[in-house]
């Protein structure tokens, strides 16, 4: 059981990392769509420092989503008035410039979620360690039924080990270290009763976190969402232009 928690653990660093990987190369591409929109925008004369700022902000390390998202609506405010003011070409260099950044923005999004539950699974398995050592004490010691008051909480923090937690889980969690914690203390087992009182602490803190997680997740489906939109647009406006070409060569 321990060896495939300890595996699971690594896959989800593993999915960390890929995740921050995959926000790097969404960034370089982001920062090489605003060059090649900059070179078309200043030949048509418009001003380039909205796309230069997406630029600026993609390759800071520290950017959040939202300094991203409001340098591209910028931008996105420049495509539609180059499309007022006919010029087909540059606002299609400076919407290409805004879709290559929202998906930056997005892939920073999934990165954030992915680091928030890795988060929760460490907060999770350091309460499940401390746990485990208080029954194994209680244990060695032939307090076998507050070891088993002890093993239910640590059953119930292996069981979350397992796959996604929920908030509902925690609670049962919670409650149970909190019980085990007071059934301690009333048998003398001070330094044990303060050992599953901060297993409770662990698992509130996971919770937090938790209610994080889930905050995460739901802004980086919006962020797939709102980037599934720009390249149906990019793709619907790809096909008019392309039947556009067909009618004039006839």
């Amino acid at each position: 059981k321990k060896v495939h928690a300890k595996a699971r653990v690594v896959r989800r660093k593993a999915a960390e990392k890929r995740a921050a990987v995959e926000v790097c190369m969404a960034e370089a591409a982001a920062v090489r769509q605003t060059e090649e929109a900059s070179v078309v925008l200043m030949a048509a004369g418009v001003d380039v420092e909205p796309v230069q700022a997406v630029a600026a902000v993609s390759v800071k390390p520290d950017a959040s989503c939202e300094e991203v998202e409001a340098a591209v609506v910028a931008v996105e405010q420049v495509e539609a008035k180059l499309e007022e003011e006919g010029k087909p070409e540059a606002a299609k260099a400076a919407r290409a410039a805004a879709a290559k950044a929202k998906v930056a923005v997005m892939k920073k999004a999934e990165a954030e979620a992915q680091e928030v539950s890795v988060e929760v699974h460490q907060d999770v398995g350091a309460a499940g360690a401390a746990c485990a050592e208080v029954e194994a004490g209680l244990e060695a010691s032939g307090d076998v039924e507050l070891a088993a008051q002890v093993g239910a909480v640590v059953s119930c923090v292996e069981g979350m080990e397992g796959g996604e937690v929920t908030a509902e889980e925690l609670d049962v969690a919670v409650g149970k270290a909190e019980s085990a914690a007071v059934k301690l203390e009333l048998a003398g087992k001070k330094p044990e009763a303060k050992a599953m009182d901060e297993v409770a602490g662990k698992l509130r803190k996971a919770k937090k976190v938790h209610a994080k997680a889930r905050v995460a997740r739901r802004k980086a489906a919006k962020k797939e969402a709102e980037v599934d939109v720009v390249e149906s647009k990019a793709a619907a406006a790809q096909e008019a232009e392309e039947r556009s070409e067909e009618h004039t060569s006839e």
